[in-house]
């Protein structure tokens, strides 16, 4: 039936989320004992400029890979380079829900999340890291950019500013 199918797949999804859960944990944990020696990549870099193209719209999975962010930019690598780094993560699509306050239709565990969320974002930009708020997906689904957390630059389209930050030579990570 339609409802077994359902369930079936609710908890395919339950099990592939908690799968990438342990293995960022995993991932996360070893990033510590890392070395300088590991990084052939940033060998002969002066800094690290990246714009997060940020468009999870779970809550959990999202808290998850803004720490995940927020540890690179933290990693001693990253600091240790002779230019200072430039991080931003630009909200795109249905993730602009997860960055206004008080938004309905969430589960108390995922207002868990949320707020996770909300105080992972604070903590990010104290230490440097700049977001911006896409106001056209905003408008798309219905969140009121007002209520934007503190800290997030409004902007009227995410693709154009993730292509500016391209043509400043910012790498483009998709987070989707």
């Amino acid at each position: 039936t339609l409802f077994t199918e359902l369930e079936s797949h609710k908890k395919r999804i339950h099990k592939a989320r908690a799968f990438l859960i342990l293995v960022f944990a995993a991932v996360g944990a070893n990033m510590s004992v890392v070395h300088a020696a590991t990084y052939q990549s940033l060998e002969n870099v002066q800094g690290l400029n990246s714009a997060y193209d940020f468009r999870l719209t779970d809550p959990q999975t999202a808290a998850l890979f803004l720490q995940l962010i927020h540890e690179t930019w933290l990693d001693e690598d990253v600091k240790g380079m002779e230019e200072p780094a430039n991080f931003v993560v630009v909200i795109n699509g249905g993730a602009v829900r997860l960055i206004a306050e008080n938004q309905v239709g969430y589960s108390a565990e995922d207002k868990v999340y949320l707020e996770a969320i909300e105080n992972r974002i604070a903590d990010m930009v104290e230490d440097g890291i700049r977001f911006e708020g896409c106001l056209k997906a905003a408008e798309i689904f219905g969140v009121d950019h007002d209520r934007f957390f503190a800290g997030i630059h409004k902007i009227n389209n995410a693709w154009i500013s993730v292509a500016g930050y391209q043509a400043q030579r910012y790498a483009a990570l998709p987070i989707n």
